[in-house]
């Protein structure tokens, strides 16, 4: 069988499991229930569900050994979200579970928790009669998050099955993906990731798996592997637009003429904005002068996404000797706001600072877009335009004394933690670098001072920045510090709070900073929650549409919970899609505007065996594992990374057109939930 081919393959790496002592499962007898209920609708399963809202590892631990599997497979689920290290033998006990969902729920737990003790006892659990392939590929992804680099070659390098044994490829292409994520990457695994998505007999999951790893690697080279003609076909015959922009930005990794001239022919002919948008940024892999004209032509797209896309990459790839036609060029009124402004922060960001009148003329500019603009967004991102060169931070600093709007508050402080990062700021200061360097550090500890959370989050990490010495700048600062760390307000202002303890730790020469955790506040509705069927649905409606979402109640109860109240409670209306970032998300329901929003709870953090797989998957954003609160995010395209990390609890039905025609300020009118039963 195809499975024993694959075990012959991994025979290698259980060899590697020398001395390791078999751990015995928990006593199990014959009168042992074995029938796991997967619906979270009794009380018996929602009380072991709120062990898991609480992080209750203790009483959780307890339950593993329960003679219930549907205890034991609820709470070795709990641990996934929770990513208790403790609960690590228990978890290995479970490996040994006579049920294989439960097995399963612990091999995903440990992967989750992510001790490299777990290694040896995943390799030992993998399974020749699993004629699913489940069980293993839960495995070989566990060994992704916990593994050592040996493992990752081993895994690469087996070979020894079919196309139809899609299951054990997708856990193989997995273990690859999640080694990559970790910045672990190797040669073989390289080669084993192309080979599948070159070869259109494999199953699309593998291939969009495959597609993803060549995307988002940083460390692989492409360039070395000699693989451009045949990426280029495979790119060129490829009619899913899913694959091919992720395809796209691996193309441009060979840097090669192949790929350039195949990128060229495609953005030409392709009619998806997803394809053209990462063409476009695959063109950072080759010469400006050789794709100048395309991104220039793109400036003026009907698409915004394309036009947003080519205005980024000059802000990330510009060059000197164009820098002050960036600026002429922004007098076009046929360029949106969006591209004028970003033309101008392009223009600041790469004029040499000998070219005084030029970089004066270009901070006028953005002044007068900050004053003309009625999207706060627009002024947001000039605001931003301003911190690509040092001098304005006198600008910012006074403007920073007279803003009352929280959106340009962050943008303020965001720009002057660029210019603080900035590695010519002494030269170009000169002998006056000393004294501007305390300026600089007296302007962002004003904004320590505002009280503001956005403000504050963005200005403590500023005051850590390497290339200023602030500690030794600002002697005599720490007291304000920590006062502004004790008015601030938990779990609201999680995220601030932990950055400005960070700076503090770093002011006072402690590197051993441990975040802040928030304890449990916030129980779920479980009497909301029963009202929830497959028929509920959320309708948001917006200035472009409407988009309608399905619930996922038994797989985030606390967020859908959480969300369908917050909606019915009016909270959404008036909110802005604050973030929009092409081919990934757009977000939304932030109460500041700003991204630095939430109310006076947080709700935890729920993260079953699910993916980001497709576009349409409504997330919760955050600060960290178990800081949500109000703030969530939908999917353009597949986003595989944020796997495990990020809540899914809902996906949309219909509207998929408005979600790509949403821009950064467009506004949530209102969210209404329809067909709750009367309980």
């Amino acid at each position: 069988m195809s499975i024993h081919r694959f075990i012959s393959g991994l025979i290698i790496i259980v060899a590697l499991v020398a001395g390791i002592q078999s751990c015995l499962p928990p006593d199990f007898n014959s009168n042992d229930l074995t029938k796991i209920n997967y619906l979270l609708t009794s009380p018996a399963t929602q009380a072991i569900y709120d062990l898991q809202d609480q992080q209750k590892a203790d009483s959780l631990l307890l339950l593993t050994k329960d003679k219930d599997a549907n205890t034991r497979y609820w709470a070795a689920m709990a641990f996934a979200s929770i990513r208790d290290e403790k609960a690590v033998d228990a978890l290995i006990s479970l490996l040994k579970d006579p049920i294989e969902d439960v097995r399963i729920a612990a091999a995903y737990a440990l992967g989750q928790i992510g001790n490299v003790s777990a290694q040896d006892s995943l390799v030992k659990a993998f399974q020749p009669t699993d004629t699913t392939g489940q069980l293993n590929k839960f495995i070989l992804e566990a060994i992704g998050k916990v593994g050592t680099p040996d493992y990752l070659k081993l895994v690469s390098t087996v070979s020894t099955y079919y196309p139809k044994d899609t299951t054990l490829i997708e856990g193989q292409a997995l273990c690859i993906y999640r080694y990559a994520l970790r910045n672990i990457t190797t040669t073989e695994g390289t080669k084993r990731m192309l080979h599948l998505v070159q070869n259109p007999t494999y199953h699309r999951e593998a291939r969009l798996i495959a597609s993803n790893y060549l995307f988002r690697s940083n460390d692989i080279r492409l360039d070395t592997m000699k693989i451009d003609s045949s990426l280029a076909n495979i790119f060129i015959s490829e009619p899913d637009p899913i694959l091919k922009m992720y395809l796209a930005i691996a193309l441009g990794k060979t840097k090669s003429n192949i790929a350039k001239a195949t990128l060229f022919q495609a953005y030409s002919s392709s009619n998806d904005y997803r394809v053209k948008a990462n063409i476009i940024r695959s063109f950072a892999n080759f010469n400006y002068a050789e794709v100048r004209d395309t991104v220039f032509q793109a400036l003026k797209n009907k698409s915004s996404h394309i036009a947003n896309v080519a205005v980024e990459y000059l802000i990330n790839n510009g060059v000197a000797d164009e820098a002050n036609n960036y600026r002429r060029m922004a007098t076009d009124t046929m360029y949106s706001p969006v591209v004028q402004i970003g033309l101008l922060t392009a223009s600041n960001k790469y004029l040499p600072p000998y070219f005084a009148d030029y970089l004066g003329r270009t901070n006028l500019e953005l002044q007068q877009q900050i004053e003309k603009q009625q999207n706060i967004y627009l002024k947001a991102a000039a605001i931003k335009g301003m911190g690509y060169y040092e001098r304005m931070y006198i600008y910012l600093g006074d403007l920073l004394k007279t803003t009352q709007d929280t959106v340009i508050r962050t943008a303020i402080v965001e720009a002057l933690k660029n210019i603080s990062e900035s590695k010519r700021f002494d030269a170009l200061f000169g002998i006056g670098a000393a004294r501007a360097n305390i300026n600089l550090g007296n302007y962002l500890l004003n904004a320590i001072k505002t009280n503001d959370v956005g403000a504050i989050a963005l200005a403590a990490e500023a005051l850590r920045s390497p290339a200023r010495n602030f500690p030794n700048i600002l002697k005599d600062s720490l007291a304000i510090l920590e006062t502004a760390l004790n008015k601030l307000s938990l779990p609201r202002e999680i995220e601030a709070y932990n950055e400005l303890a960070k700076t503090i730790a770093f002011f006072k020469g402690d590197n051993q900073f441990t975040p802040n955790k928030l304890p449990f506040n916030q129980p779920i509705d479980w009497k909301l929650l029963n009202q929830v069927t497959e028929t509920t649905k959320a309708i948001i409606q917006t200035e472009k549409g409407n988009i309608t979402l399905q619930f996922f109640p038994n797989k985030a109860p606390g967020s859908v919970a959480n969300f369908i109240k917050l909606a019915r409670n009016g909270f959404y209306n008036g909110k802005n899609f604050h973030r929009v970032v092409t081919n990934f998300v757009l977000q939304g329901g932030c109460p500041r505007g700003d991204g630095y929003g939430s109310l006076d709870y947080s709700i935890r953090s729920e993260l079953p065996p699910m993916s980001y797989n497709k576009a349409g998957l409504v997330g919760m954003a955050s600060a960290g594992n178990h800081t949500e609160g109000t703030q969530f995010f939908i999917t353009h395209a597949p986003a595989l990374h944020l796997d495990g990390n990020y809540t899914i609890f809902a996906q949309v039905v219909d509207g998929m057109k408005v979600i790509h025609q949403i821009q950064i300020g467009d506004v949530i009118k209102s969210i209404t939930i329809e067909n709750l039963i009367t309980i």
